[in-house]
């Protein structure tokens, strides 16, 4: 955000929610006193938001952010999609990466989801496997069986 100072425009930092990173306010300190975020429902500490500085060196937030998007997901309703498309997209989307399957996280995959219309999306995915760490797990089973059988016919 920018305001008008004594030398001319000046940025001032704007307050992030220390939770999810939502943008709660145009100025720090922030808040005076304790607050609920309105996207996460945690309350913020009087003088503890984040500065935009701080908020993106957190590309993401964890912890209470991964509860709130999978509950969020898990409000969507959706309907079970084909588990072979769920983890044909996990594997991928380790790969793009260059994680391990049990490194990547649910907050990268829906982040990722959002943007790419070709993936299942998280509400699907928790639909058709239940939990991530299910996902996850389904993911690397099958890429064990996949790598395991490759070298079986190779040897």
């Amino acid at each position: 955000m920018f305001r008008c100072g004594v030398f001319g425009w000046v940025t001032v930092p704007a307050a992030h929610c220390p939770h999810c990173l939502n943008v709660l306010a145009d100025t720090l300190p922030w808040p005076p006193v304790g607050q609920r975020c309105p996207q996460c429902r945690l309350v913020v500490g009087p003088g503890r938001a984040l500065g935009d500085e701080a908020a993106s060196r957190r590309q993401t937030a964890t912890g209470s952010a991964a509860g709130f998007a999978s509950n969020a997901a898990r409000r969507d309703d959706a309907e079970p999609v084909d588990e072979d498309l769920v983890l044909d997209a996990v594997l991928a989307l380790a790969a793009q990466r260059n994680l391990p399957v049990n490194q990547l996280r649910m907050l990268d995959y829906d982040a990722t989801a959002r943007e790419d219309p070709g993936l299942p999306t998280l509400a699907e995915v928790l639909a058709t496997c239940g939990t991530w760490k299910r996902a996850r797990a389904l993911a690397e089973q099958r890429l064990a069986r996949e790598t395991g059988a490759g070298e079986a016919a190779q040897g």
